[in-house]
């Protein structure tokens, strides 16, 4: 009768998951950026108040694009992309709660990110845990 050895690691495996929580979402338009490019979940991003249209938040930037007002909650099945000269359609949280390690933006550094969302994650009704500190 052999041995039954005991499996030095679970069976169940699962990915890596992103901690967003989201209570409010919207489909949104975002205008394209004159490149291709695609915003992975948890892309911290803004309203141009010019073209009433979604964009990937911008520190400094105009016409609303340096305030943060959502959270990109596309996953890999159905990604966001933005194309070259089209308008696309994506998922925005509104509301909700993240963890500042999921969260990403190429619109600045990480100490810039974090202080936008220090100043404007709160007031729209997004908590982010793992700050440094929150006003």
């Amino acid at each position: 009768m052999a041995l039954n050895v005991r499996p030095m690691i679970s069976d169940r495996t699962e990915a890596a998951r992103l901690r967003l929580v989201s209570k409010q979402t919207q489909s949104v338009i975002f205008a394209s950026n004159g490149a291709l490019k695609t915003l992975p979940q948890g892309t911290v991003v803004s309203y141009n108040t010019a073209t009433n249209l979604w964009v990937e938040w911008a520190t400094g930037g105009a016409n609303g694009t340096g305030l943060v007002k959502g959270i990109v909650m596309n996953d890999k099945t159905d990604p966001l992309i933005l194309q070259v000269a089209d308008e696309a359609v994506g998922t925005v949280m509104l509301a909700g709660e993240a963890h500042r390690s999921d969260l990403q933006s190429g619109g600045g550094t990480s100490a810039q990110l974090d202080t936008a969302l220090q100043s404007d994650a709160r007031s729209i009704g997004i908590i982010v845990r793992s700050l440094d500190k929150i006003r």
